[in-house]
């Protein structure tokens, strides 16, 4: 209520000074301290008086650097405002603002709850500084995984955005990814084996240590949103697939495309009654060993095999495209038409034909020029093809390249196997096994016709 009062008395004594004309209009104050009074409103300027601490002064006007020209009892000046106090009359009163030479300064005192208060107000009064905005929201983390070769994040970082699918990871990170951080909506799907293969999980938030089954055993992973792309369907083989049951049962063998079997191995041999085929492959059967008798071309599954194959095959290929030829059919291995040990003497002739020493119808000559060069000549129109360490065999032999030149023994060592092609035209082969002194030891066959 007393504030009241003396803000009303205010506004009275404020009106009563604007009616008697602004020449007479000053503030009251005292000073704070000792304080220098000065020419000018400055501390550059010379000093004319100082006030007292308490001393009451008449301020007329102030400056926008917070200096004040006061009247006062002895010289009159400029004093710093900072070091001076408002007087309010007893009656609650309150003198009004002070002219300032400066026309945007005023210096006057304030009635507030807490009493007067003595204010230097300078320039247009500030506007209202309007409220801080609330913070702008923070910005979405972006979509992402990085995969750390160390736990709990640490060690070698890489991090990828989503849509990013490595069915194989780069050598260096491959089976070495040890904890990962997954940002924003992103997911990994994470892969023991390349392509995607063995163990998988899926995760949407961080891992420091990833479990043992996954901990530094990543081969493969994809980074998504939303759903993870679902695996592409298996490749289709092209093979068949063969099963002792009808329909598919049974013990079933699935062999690929280009698979040839002239003669079935006797756990399959008459034993199939139903196959499959897929990625374009076609199956021929065949009744008998190496494609003989009844065949058959198919191209799309047979649940049960007819009456002519069923438990009735000995022979099939798995092709593409047009039937390939049958294989050749191998030479038949004539019987046997001489054989066993053959030991020559230095200079002596052999017959292969009969296995007997003598010149009559030989086809070999242990011939010796010297003690040291030493030779195996063909004789009779007989002919040579060395072998080597391995046997060729009557097939082998068959298909030899010929020639009617004496081969040094220096060049046949214990072991060599030497093809003959007889005087009488027979295929033989014989093997040096050993010398006895100077006697040549051979083991030999000859084939009949």
């Amino acid at each position: 209520m007393k504030n009241l009062i003396n803000s009303i008395l205010f506004i009275f004594t404020l009106i009563g000074v604007i009616i008697a004309g602004f020449a007479a209009i000053a503030a009251p104050a005292t000073s704070n301290v000792s304080l220098n009074v000065r020419t000018g409103p400055g501390t550059s300027f010379r000093v004319v008086d100082t006030l007292y601490p308490g001393e009451r002064v008449e301020v007329k006007e102030c400056v926008s650097n917070g200096w004040c020209r006061i009247e006062h009892v002895g010289p009159d000046g400029w004093v710093s405002a900072r070091y001076l106090t408002p007087i309010t009359g007893g009656s609650g009163s309150s003198p009004a603002p002070v002219p300032s030479s400066d026309p945007d300064c005023s210096f006057g005192i304030t009635i507030g709850p807490g009493g007067p208060s003595f204010s230097l107000q300078c320039g247009d009064a500030p506007a209202p500084t309007p409220p801080a905005p609330p913070p702008a929201p923070p910005a979405p983390e972006p979509d992402k995984v990085c995969f750390y070769k160390g736990n709990n994040y640490t060690g070698s970082r890489a991090c990828v955005s989503p849509d990013l699918v490595r069915p194989n990871m780069s050598a260096s990170w491959d089976n070495a990814v040890s904890s990962i951080t997954v940002h924003g909506d992103a997911k990994v799907k994470l892969c023991q084996g390349a392509n995607f293969t063995g163990l998988c999980q899926i995760y949407s938030s961080d891992r420091a240590v990833l479990p043992g089954s996954l901990n530094n055993k990543i081969s493969s992973y994809e980074v998504f949103t939303g759903s993870p792309t679902p695996p592409p369907p298996p490749p289709v083989a092209t093979e068949a697939c063969f099963f002792k049951g009808n329909n598919y049962t049974g013990s079933r063998t699935c062999v690929p495309e280009g698979t040839s079997r002239p003669t079935l191995p006797a756990s399959w041999n008459n034993s199939i009654s139903s196959f499959t085929v897929s990625g374009g492959a076609k199956v021929k059967i065949c009744q008998g060993a190496n494609f003989t008798g009844l065949c058959q071309t198919y191209s799309s599954n047979r649940a049960v095999l007819n009456g002519n194959f069923n438990n009735k095959v000995s022979s099939y290929v798995v092709f593409t495209g047009t039937p390939p030829s049958p294989p050749p059919t191998p030479p038949a291995i004539p019987v046997t038409h001489s054989t066993g040990p053959l030991n020559i003497p230095q200079t002596y002739m052999a017959d292969l034909d009969t296995g007997a020493i003598t010149t009559s119808g030989a086809d070999i000559w242990y011939q010796a020029v010297t003690a040291v060069n030493k030779f195996i000549t063909p004789r009779n129109g007989a002919k040579l093809s060395v072998s080597g360490p391995a046997q060729r065999g009557y097939a082998g032999c068959s298909s030899a390249s010929y020639s009617a030149n004496r081969i040094s023994i220096w060049t046949l060592p214990i072991g060599t196997y030497v093809c003959v092609k007889t005087n009488e035209g027979r295929i033989s082969e014989f093997r040096l096994n050993s010398y006895t002194g100077t006697t040549m030891n051979l083991g030999y066959t000859t084939w009949a016709n």
